[in-house]
């Protein structure tokens, strides 16, 4: 993805999976790491899982959208 397009998804609310998943495990030894650990916290809890599916989470996404964030959020709580 060019510079120009990660800015784009960053201006309208977009953010990536790995920048989130820092915020949660900022020690982790790797971005993938925490990305890892991000998503098995995520699909480890039905509801939550099933909620980013309905807001149009498909494996392979690499960026959040801004409802998205606040639903994992309000079930992860805010790092």
């Amino acid at each position: 993805m060019d510079k120009t397009t990660t800015s784009s998804l960053m201006s309208a609310g977009m953010l990536s999976k790995v920048d989130l998943a820092q915020r949660y495990f900022p020690d982790a030894a790797s971005k993938s790491l925490a990305r890892h650990h991000l998503m098995d916290w995520i699909t480890r809890n039905p509801e939550l899982w099933l909620k980013l599916q309905g807001l149009g989470y498909r494996k392979g996404c690499h960026y959040f959208t801004p409802r998205m964030v606040n639903c994992i959020y309000d079930y992860l709580v805010e790092p």
